[in-house]
């Protein structure tokens, strides 16, 4: 695959992906499903990944974590309270392609 070494660890993100997760309320509890599709792909040249899915917020942040075989991923949102941070989103992702790591 080409690009600079430095990718070599966003390989496994690389493709489409099926993701499915749920809003959660001050409590924890689920308020919306979600459901949706995300692509990462590497940009021309090969130096940067792109995601094909914006969001931007103040008082929010995201913790995205792969499966070391590529087929899967979780992302856990959470955002901030007077009281601190609390989980606003959970997702899962699973892999539409094939793993290339």
């Amino acid at each position: 695959m080409p690009g600079a070494a430095w990718t070599d660890p966003l390989t496994p993100l690389l493709g489409r992906w099926r993701t499915s997760g749920a809003v959660l309320d001050d409590d924890g509890a689920t308020t919306a499903q979600i459901t949706g599709t995300d692509v990462y792909e590497l940009m021309p040249g090969g130096g940067w990944v792109v995601h094909r899915w914006v969001f931007s917020a103040d008082g929010v942040r995201a913790r995205l974590c792969a499966a070391a075989d590529g087929t899967s991923m979780t992302a856990t949102w959470e955002r901030s309270t007077p009281a601190g941070w609390v989980r606003w989103m959970v997702l899962d992702f699973t892999a539409l392609h094939q793993p290339t790591g």
